[in-house]
């Protein structure tokens, strides 16, 4: 009995780091300033996905810069990872004063 319990916790944990890919790491790459669309390439061939989060007018800058992410670059990851990252909007707000 005690060898049949061993064999099926053994069993469990070697199933467990073949199944959370235990040790693997990918190195997450520096998405900052790059064009969003870029990214998203980038992103897939190391089979990651990108969600944009939020999206900030900054003057001076183009529209659709990664400006932050989250993990943050250099940091490591698993594969299949979602990438959280604020870009630049394309415009500002308009803000109808006449509606409020």
């Amino acid at each position: 009995m005690i060898l049949f319990v061993g064999i099926v916790v053994a069993a469990v944990f070697f199933w467990l780091g073949m199944y959370t890919n235990h040790g693997q790491s990918i190195t997450m790459p520096n998405l900052i300033d790059k064009e969003l669309s870029d990214a998203r390439e980038e992103a897939e061939d190391l089979s990651f996905e990108i969600i944009v989060n939020d999206s900030i007018h900054i003057v001076g800058r183009p529209g659709g810069l990664i400006i932050d992410q989250n993990p943050k670059a250099d940091s490591k990851v698993k594969e299949n990872r979602k990438i959280y990252v604020t870009t630049t909007k394309y415009s500002a707000d308009i803000i109808n004063f006449d509606d409020v």
